[in-house]
């Protein structure tokens, strides 16, 4: 692997000076807190609950994703917000040899998940806090995530902080339509059908509590161009976005060259 430059994780994404810059970052740690809260309460039905919203093919599209990145054996990638683990064993299979992989997450309850699962390598951390050196891995991924990359320019800054020039970014997100029926359908579907079913399939209200918090998350995020737009602002390039079908999307980029 090749050497790099070591940096205190976020160094280069914090705000100059006073005012609406702190306004914005207490905003996201307050935001944090409260999805911290709600996936520590439903940590230990979370991985039911993407059985059962996924009819089991969860896994099976994490692996494919991954592997459309053609990634060297050798690289090094860091799965952000990592939740129960999920991307970084799907990683850990598709690089079993000489691969590093380091997944990250902010809440305490879903960590304890993934070691337990088999994650090799977990630590504490949030798109705007990687710990990791500058320049040190070759694909940062996350799966249903990017919503928490809250503020955006400052996560997608730390992100190319971390990434190798050339390094790949890869994030699998929920998509809901803009405005209609469809979304209106989507939003029946999660609130009124699913929320309480999943209460009931997985014995806990906490599933319900997520599939609410879900809506308001994925319903809240800006469409594809706006976030592909933030990502060329970041310094990143060969944009793209895939609809994998469904709600499933694919955003993808590539971190420039200096």
């Amino acid at each position: 692997m090749k050497a790099v430059t070591t940096a205190t994780p976020g160094e280069d994404c914090s705000y100059p000076g006073t005012g609406s810059g702190e306004n914005e970052i207490e905003t996201q740690v307050a935001r944090q807190a409260e999805a911290v809260a709600l996936y520590t309460e439903a940590a230990q039905v979370y991985d039911r609950l993407n059985q059962l919203l996924s009819a089991g093919t969860g896994n099976w599209y994490r692996r494919q994703a991954l592997d459309s990145l053609q990634l060297a054996p050798e690289s090094r990638v860091i799965d952000l917000a990592c939740g129960t683990g999920a991307l970084a064993l799907a990683a850990q299979k598709l690089l079993p040899e000489t691969a590093s992989i380091l997944a990250v997450d902010p809440t305490p309850a879903m960590r304890a998940i993934a070691r337990r699962a088999g994650v090799a390598e977990i630590q504490e951390g949030s798109f705007t806090t990687i710990p990791a050196a500058t320049g040190s891995c070759d694909a940062v991924v996350s799966a249903y995530a990017l919503r928490y990359a809250d503020p955006r320019r400052i996560a997608f800054r730390e992100i190319r902080r971390v990434l190798r020039p050339d390094g790949d970014l890869l994030f699998l997100e929920m998509i809901v339509a803009p405005a209609g029926w469809q979304r209106d359908l989507t939003r029946a579907l999660l609130t009124r059908l699913l929320a309480p079913l999943t209460s009931v399939l997985c014995r806990d209200p906490a599933a319900g509590k997520l599939i609410k918090h879900l809506w308001q998350s994925i319903s809240e995020l800006d469409a594809p161009a706006v976030i592909l737009s933030d990502l060329e602002e970041a310094g990143f390039t060969s944009l793209e976005y895939r609809h994998a079908g469904g709600l499933l999307g694919e955003f993808r980029a590539r971190r420039t060259r200096d």
